[in-house]
């Protein structure tokens, strides 16, 4: 339980000689039960030398990674078309003067 009063499951154990704590998941919104099968499928793949948090920030850098993607080319077809936009107002000025 924290300061705030949030209450959470935890998995803790060691993984080659290190530390491994591992947030499941929080009460209520997790069951006891829920974060037992959880704790289980963590001890699992820790058995197999898998690395949950590894896992867990992997999956995070790929969000990041889609995310930041998404937004640059957002920015670029606005530009793109910002651009194409100001080339036809050139171009149809050019012709006009001519």
């Amino acid at each position: 339980m924290t300061v705030k009063g949030v209450k959470s499951f935890r998995f803790r154990r060691k993984l080659r000689g290190k530390d491994l704590n591992i947030t499941i998941g929080q009460y209520p919104e997790m069951t006891v039960e829920q974060a037992r099968k959880a704790a289980i499928g963590i001890a699992n793949d820790i058995n197999n030398g898998i690395n949950p948090n590894q896992i867990k920030c992997t999956e995070l850098a790929e969000l990041e990674l889609e995310r930041t993607t998404a937004v640059r080319l957002h920015f670029g077809v606005e530009f793109l078309l910002k651009r194409a936009y100001t080339i036809k107002i050139q171009t149809a000025a050019l012709e006009f003067m001519t």
